[in-house]
């Protein structure tokens, strides 16, 4: 069973607006690989790749580069597979999703269960 996740549509724009917690369903068996919008963040098409250089090798500086927002941190680091933030390291390349398929994903997830 895919778990729930909530979505609050009036915060278009903002440092919350991609908040980690608004996609999971908080459970006394909390797992975050549950939630339907990490499995489908990965499966995005790849927008570009990106070389770390050693003044911005920190996810929000990244964020800022390539979205011009740092609210996207943590996405980069999941489509990754970075687990740390000590990995981030100068000359590592990374790959970014797509800025129109995480937007279309974003709007077309609901606050119902998913996968029923």
């Amino acid at each position: 069973m895919a778990s729930n996740f909530f979505i609050n549509l009036d915060v278009f724009r903002g440092t919350d607006r991609y908040s980690l917690g608004k996609f999971l369903e908080f459970t006394d068996n909390f797992d975050p690989v549950t939630s339907e919008f990490l499995q489908r963040v990965t499966q995005l098409k790849i927008g570009g790749t990106y070389t770390i250089r050693g003044e911005d090798a920190r996810p929000d500086t990244v964020s800022q580069e390539l979205y011009g927002n740092t609210q996207y941190w943590w996405i980069l680091m999941f489509y990754n597979g970075i687990t740390r933030i000590d990995n981030i390291t100068n000359g590592l390349e990374i790959r970014y999703p797509d800025s129109d398929e995480l937007e279309d994903l974003y709007f077309t997830l609901t606050s119902k269960e998913l996968g029923r």
